[in-house]
Parts: structure tokens; sequence; C-alpha cells
């Protein structure tokens, strides 16, 4: 007799649990970015009464989850697409009061209709995470374009392989097979900037170009203060070419008596 309750119990437990949903991973079907809501296919399949399994039904009208606060004034937003994987958590209670905020006599418990959708979940492991692990950074990338970000440095990669890498002291800078690396001084305590190319480089616009005390050094006396002097090391080629030229151009502009702008070399 005791034997007998005892499986009696047992299989109205079960039943009980067959009913009830905690969670389970899905697969967006569809996306409406307008309501942020998904068709989404349940993995798997419940066994019903009569032993037999059935695969789950689709669930319409998800709320999928984004990342947002400060009353929605501040998003990460990405694109979800058909097929994106996801984890699916079933309400203890029906969502219909929370989404309506209107009283609702719904007694739905962790039904399959109190879904909701966090996309991210894949079966296949993402091989960034391990990169992002590794290097102990935050890698964001789309289609191959990313951006990483970690302590003391900031990097963006565009799909052709050009980057810009920021440190406190450099900002490298790869485009059409070129590199350029400006370095400045850190302290800030004077106009120390270095600009490196395989290429010509030329300087425009008006203000201060050197300092006195970066560019004095070089010079052979005040009276020819356009005549550089090259002390060892050397002044970089790049640097002398570059002087040069704005040298032609502010005595042509000089000898043309346009002053319109000015350019001080103290």
């Amino acid at each position: 007799m005791i034997q007998e309750f005892t499986q009696i119990m047992k299989e109205h437990i079960h039943d009980v649990l067959r009913e009830l949903h905690t969670a389970i991973p899905g697969k967006i079907i569809t996306f409406d970015s307008a309501k942020c809501e998904a068709t989404v296919q349940p993995f798997g399949k419940f066994k019903k009464p009569d032993g037999s399994n059935l695969g789950y039904p689709q669930i319409n009208e998800v709320p999928v989850y984004v990342m947002q606060g400060s009353k929605q004034t501040a998003t990460f937003v990405y694109p979800i697409k058909p097929g994106d994987e996801c984890i699916l958590f079933f309400a203890e209670q029906a969502l219909d009061a929370w989404q309506t905020k209107a009283e609702s006599d719904t007694d739905l418990c962790f039904d399959l209709t109190n879904a909701v959708a966090i996309v991210g979940l894949f079966a296949k492991p993402n091989p960034l995470v391990k990169e992002a692990c590794a290097d102990n950074s935050i890698i964001i990338e789309k289609d191959g374009e990313r951006v990483r970000l970690k302590k003391g440095e900031t990097y963006i990669q565009d799909t052709a392989g050009q980057y810009i890498e920021f440190t406190p002291t450099r900002i490298t800078v790869q485009a059409n097979n070129e590199v350029v690396n400006v370095k400045e001084n850190a302290k800030h305590t004077s106009a120390n900037t270095d600009i490196e190319s395989q290429a010509p480089v030329g300087i425009k616009g008006t203000g201060t170009l050197l300092g006195e005390d970066v560019l004095r050094p070089y010079w052979k006396n005040e009276a020819a203060a356009w005549n550089l002097h090259l002390p060892v090391p050397p002044v970089p080629p790049l640097i002398v070419m570059a002087l040069n030229n704005i040298r032609a151009e502010l005595m042509a502009a000089d000898s043309a008596a346009q002053s319109s702008s000015s350019l001080s070399i103290k």
C-alpha cells in the first residue's frame, strides 16, 4: 500500500515538473527590432504523457534582453539576426502585467509563453573569447573590423588590416602600406613631437611649429635662423625637408607682403 502511494506521488510530481519550464537554449527565427521581440525555436524535445517525444513549438513575441540603463539613455546594441542562438528563461508569472502595466488575471507559472531571450549563448565557442582572456582586453568585432581596449592601449582596425593604435606616449597609424608614428612628450612640458614616415610629410597650418627649446639647438645663430645646423645625432631628414618647405613658403609669402596668417618660430 505504501509502495503504491509512493509510486503515485512520484508520477504526479513528474507530471507537474514536465509542465514546469526553467531555461533552455533556443534559436531566433524572426526578430522585430521596433518591438525588441522575437519568434524563438527552443532546442530539444519534451515527453508527452503517453511517453512519446515531441519537439517544442515556436514561441512568439518573446522579449529580447538588450544591455541598457540610465533610463535607456545608455545602451549597447548590436544586430540580432535569424539563426542567432540564445538562452530562454521562463518567468514564474505571466509577463502581461509587466509589459502593459495593466492588471492580468492570467495564472501561468513557468509557462512557455513566459519566455525571455538573451542572445549570445552559442553551442560553438567564439575564438575571440580566448584571445580576449589571453590579452586581458575587451574586443568588439563586426565582420573583421575591430576595436580592442586594454590598459594603456586602444586599437582600431578595419577589414583591410589598416589600423590606429593609441598609447599614452604614441599614436601609430598604418594605412596604404605606410606606417606613421607620432610620439609626444608624456609630460607636455614642450612641443616635442616626432613624426616618422617612409613617405614625405607635409605640414600646413598656423601657430607655433616648434618651441624655442626644441629648434634653437639646431640653429647656427640668431642672424641665420633659417639655416638649420645638424648636430649629433643629426636632425631626421624628413623633419629638415618639412622645415625647408615651410621656410620657402614663408619667405615667398613675406616677399609678396601676404601676412594674413602667421607661423611663428621662436
